[in-house]
């Protein structure tokens, strides 16, 4: 391996356009071919990892590292400068497959003997986080799931919707209620969360509304389950996530709606609203305050209203 001055064009965006257009470097395609007849990769998993490479290969080149085998003189230090320049560029789960990439060439590099160590081994793990859902404003979410009050949807689906986007509960949580585990009098219900956590959720007025009114017209003695289907037995998790989706649709919601975005409207909207952050994160039954902040995607303007309105300095009279 020799040190030269880099030949390939250099572009500062890690994913310029002329990165399929560059030769591939000899080690690159030898271990294409190994990938090809040996990894037993599904096909997009290959090309997304070849991808990865392409652009491992011209971060090389940029740092005059060149010739047909791997440079001995990698380290963790420089596949760590690789991937944070592409964190600059492109999201965790990118970044995370990046890594993988990383992984599966140093293995290859390694029974090759063009590596005596593994420099990917003290490489920090990626925490591919989901995205939050699209935001929902009040007035959308008020006239979706206010519908059913009007008759445009059973009173077993607009219960299911009041309780979702009124008491926050995630889809699993709506699922395997009973009806034991509602309180109409006391306007509580209690949900199994992750881990099997229980906790007692209040409920608004709609949702308590509702549900008495589907109440009426459950058959008694049925299956435990509070939420059952024609046939008797309990809603399963994508007829819930269908009704959902239908309601979306009836009321015009250009979103893409989800059980999992009315709870998230649940919580957004209780903190515009002027909700405490903590009680939030008891009502969500999140065991990290960090969790609720990011789920209720806190910005700085909301932070600026919130020491405007009760911070005792914040409205200090000019002389």
């Amino acid at each position: 391996m020799t040190r030269r001055q880099p030949s390939w064009p250099q572009h500062p965006d890690p994913q310029g356009s002329q990165a399929e257009f560059a030769p591939d470097p000899g080690w690159l395609t030898r271990w294409h071919g190994y990938a090809l007849g040996e990894l037993g990769l599904r096909e997009a998993t290959r090309v997304a990892y070849l991808a990865d490479l392409r652009l491992l290969a011209r971060f090389f080149e940029r740092h005059g590292l060149v010739g047909d085998t791997l440079p001995p003189q990698v380290d963790p230090l420089l596949l760590r400068a690789f991937l944070a320049e592409g964190a600059l560029q492109v999201g965790s789960s990118r970044l995370a497959r990046r890594r993988s990439a990383l992984k599966n060439l140093a293995r290859f590099a390694l029974r090759e003997g063009w590596w005596q160590a593994d420099p990917t081994r003290e490489l920090p793990s990626i925490k591919v986080r989901p995205p939050l859902p699209k935001r929902v404003e009040i007035e959308d979410a008020i006239r979706m799931v206010s519908h059913g009050a009007h008759g445009r949807f059973t009173p077993r689906d607009h219960a299911l919707l009041e309780l979702f986007y009124g008491a926050g509960l995630r889809l699993g949580e709506l699922h395997g209620l009973n009806v034991k585990d509602v309180e109409l009098l006391h306007d509580r219900v209690t949900v199994i969360g992750k881990g099997g956590k229980e906790r007692r959720v209040p409920m608004g007025a709609a949702a308590v509304a509702a549900l008495a009114a589907y109440a009426q017209e459950r058959p008694v003695g049925a299956d435990p389950a509070l939420f059952l289907s024609r046939d008797g037995d309990r809603l399963s998790r994508e007829r819930i996530a269908a009704i959902v989706r239908k309601a979306a649709l009836i009321t015009g919601q250009k979103a893409h709606i989800t059980p999992h975005t009315l709870r998230h409207a649940f919580a957004t909207h209780l903190l515009e609203e002027g909700a405490d952050l903590r009680a939030i994160q008891e009502l969500l039954g999140h065991s990290s305050i960090g969790t609720t902040q990011r789920y209720t995607n806190i910005d700085l303007d909301h932070l600026t209203k919130v020491i405007d309105a009760a911070h005792p300095r914040a409205h200090l009279k000019k002389k």
